[in-house]
């Protein structure tokens, strides 16, 4: 409903139409168009984007599988990359499941109090009251399965607390400092 209301936005017909194009021209359907805002009056070169099995496809032709595990591994990344000197978000804890790993200490996190509890002292201990940014170890990119929590989230937002507390410890996340952008 939010397409149609957008200014932005080419006409439901070229959409349409060009929906159809990438369709008969990757033979699938390309549901990256509006992921990647190809539906966008200044977006005219959509046949540069490439559909997801395709990017994938070609991820395994230039990258040995053993790179791929450090690329893809946000925990790997950030242990290899920064002993090279490049620029990486501070990761400032992890966590598999219920281990939770902040600087040389493991903490056991039993509960969402406690969760909620680690969560804020890091945030005003290490972050000096910055948002924390909360992602997915493995397995996930394009923003998805990625959490902002800040100390007013903790104390107010307890649905959000407790949905990102079911989510990471029945997975592996990483614990990033909010970088602060540049305005432009």
């Amino acid at each position: 409903m939010e397409l149609l209301k957008d200014s932005e936005r080419k006409s439901i017909f070229q959409i349409t139409q060009e929906i159809l194009k990438l369709t008969l021209l990757y033979k699938s359907i390309p549901g990256y168009y509006f992921s990647r805002y190809l539906f966008k009056t200044h977006c005219v070169n959509i046949e540069n984007y490439l559909p997801n099995k395709f990017l994938y496809n070609l991820k395994s032709r230039f990258n040995e599988k053993e790179v791929c595990e450090v690329i893809e591994n946000k925990l790997y990344f950030d242990l290899f990359y920064r002993q090279l000197g490049i620029n990486v978000p501070d990761m400032v804890m992890y966590n598999h499941r219920q281990c939770f790993v902040l600087g040389k200490e493991a903490h056991n996190v039993a509960n969402v109090e406690d969760f909620r509890n680690l969560v804020n002292l890091l945030i005003k201990e290490r972050l000096s009251g910055s948002p924390l940014f909360i992602k997915k170890m493995y397995s996930s990119y394009g923003g998805e399965r990625i959490y902002k929590l800040s100390s007013e989230d903790l104390k107010d937002n307890h649905e959000l607390v407790n949905e990102v507390y079911r989510e990471v410890i029945a997975s592996g996340y990483v614990y990033q400092e909010t970088l602060k952008q540049h305005p432009d």
